[in-house]
């Protein structure tokens, strides 16, 4: 009879042994899938973070572009004149300087 119990026990022990190395795989899955699944949610929102980001940068250069373009044109049309003046006015500038170069000198 004590031999019966020890082997009761003996079983007991193994079959004891057997449940915890099962938990422990269990648990070490588990661990896994959750690694897993906290990465591929992590990459998730970073993709959605930088698709949102790429947007509101989008819409602040075409902001941003369409609030420059009055500026845009006045400024290149400021520089249009600038660079291409009218030649009646260098006509009228150098008719008035020869005027009062001849009125200053011609009287000598």
């Amino acid at each position: 009879m004590a031999k019966e119990a020890v082997l009761r026990v003996k079983e007991a022990e193994d079959a004891a042994a057997e449940t915890v190395r099962n938990a422990h795989e269990k648990a070490r899955l588990i661990i896994a899938a959750a690694e897993k699944e906290s990465i591929d949610k992590y990459r998730a929102l970073i993709n959605e973070a930088n698709a949102e980001k790429e947007t509101i940068i989008r819409e602040a250069v075409s902001s941003v572009e369409a609030e420059c373009a009055p500026l845009d044109q006045e400024g290149g049309a400021r520089a249009e004149r600038i660079l291409n003046p009218d030649a009646s006015k260098y006509e009228k500038a150098v008719t008035t300087v020869t005027e009062r170069i001849v009125n200053r000198f011609g009287d000598s």
